[in-house]
């Protein structure tokens, strides 16, 4: 285990107030393996005195999904975590589907033009992957720095479908 890289990857996902406790960390950075990560991308939520989230790290073989709850005021054993990963060679499908009235995703706006070297503000990518119940969509951010680094990803994703 390398505390460099837990560190990196707690820097990755927003390790201010709201951010994962270092138990999910460690075990995002033990799934890890002898790999380094691609790719980071995490969305935080806080809601009725609990704090959560869901985060992605993709390394050039697999997926690592973790999501986690914890009460703002935690103690001890009291936080939801699940960490778990799988093959990104078992992508299947990758698709830009149409968003629903008014929830800001995949708008024919935010398609309407080039956005060069950054990814649709709205933009969701759907990845399905084998014997996954439902889609990876991502950016799970949608600030500027994370839609970029996942538009240079893109290439890498796409050719995990001829794998």
């Amino acid at each position: 285990m390398s505390e460099e890289r837990a560190v990196r990857i707690m820097n990755a996902i927003g390790g201010d107030f709201h951010g994962p406790s270092s138990d999910l960390i460690w075990r995002i950075e033990t799934l890890l393996g002898a790999e380094d990560e691609v790719y980071v991308d995490a969305r935080l939520m806080s809601f009725d005195g609990t704090h959560g989230g869901v985060a992605v790290v993709l390394t050039p073989t697999r997926v690592i999904h973790a999501k986690w709850s914890a009460p703002a005021q935690r103690d001890g054993r009291q936080s939801t975590a699940r960490v778990e990963t799988w093959a990104r060679k078992g992508l299947l499908t990758a698709s830009i589907d149409a968003g629903q009235e008014g929830d800001g995703v995949n708008a024919d706006g935010d398609w309407a033009r080039d956005w060069g070297e950054d990814w649709p503000y709205g933009g969701v990518l759907s990845l399905w992957y084998e014997g996954r119940e439902q889609p990876l969509k991502l950016p799970l951010d949608s600030r500027t720095s994370r839609r970029k680094h996942f538009r240079t990803l893109l290439p890498a994703l796409l050719a995990d479908l001829s794998q």
